[in-house]
């Protein structure tokens, strides 16, 4: 599976994007030398739309599309 080409959102926070990639994959990549440092795979997230930041970073917020849910 090609992730490059199942790009769905981003976000940014400090020194890390957060990439929804595919029907349920989150990734944490260095913002510096574009190594992945996490792969999280999660069936609630399907067709991942929009993350965002609350409580200065504490919580990330995502939505699932596809299956219409907020994951946090």
């Amino acid at each position: 599976h090609d992730i490059q080409s199942s790009l769905k959102t981003i976000a940014s926070r400090e020194q890390f994007y957060y990439i929804g990639a595919g029907d349920n994959i989150l990734l944490t990549v260095n913002r510096s030398n574009m190594s992945i440092i996490n792969r999280t795979e999660t069936p609630e997230m399907k067709g991942p739309r929009d993350m965002i930041f609350l409580k200065d970073g504490e919580i990330m917020v995502l939505s699932s599309a596809d299956n219409q849910r907020l994951l946090f």
